[in-house]
């Protein structure tokens, strides 16, 4: 994707210096106002100026927002390691220990069958036919 977007911009920039040096001769005149006018300048740095002058703007404007994400960033960072630090923390806990004992002496395996618990103090049963 890089190599595409670089190949690009090179084009677009060997478009604008082609179009500026054919036209580095014409000049244009640009008013502000009715009262404040600059003096004639070749077209070329016309068209620099105004590219420089809208480049800096969109920097400008994306700043604020670039800071936000910078601040959003780091602070989704920080809750991530400390929710990591957490789960770290809960993994060296025995699973015995986490899980309070209940009062039935059936349990739920993983596949959802209830079986019973051996250490339940039920006699053993011998199957049908046995």
């Amino acid at each position: 994707m890089g190599i595409i977007k670089s190949f690009f911009i090179l084009l677009a920039g060997a478009a604008l210096a082609t179009f500026l040096w054919s036209n580095y001769d014409d000049k244009v005149t640009v008013y502000f106002t009715k009262q404040f006018r600059t003096v004639e300048l070749p077209l070329a740095a016309a068209l620099v100026v105004a590219l420089l002058t809208g480049l800096l703007l969109a920097v400008a404007l994306s700043l604020p927002n670039q800071f936000r994400l910078r601040a959003r960033i780091r602070e989704l960072t920080r809750k991530l390691d400390r929710l990591e630090n957490e789960n770290a923390e809960l993994r060296k806990l025995p699973l015995d220990d986490a899980m309070p004992e209940s009062s039935s002496s059936f349990r739920e395996s993983r596949d959802g069958v209830k079986s019973q618990r051996r250490d339940s103090g039920l006699p053993a049963t011998k199957p049908p036919g046995a």
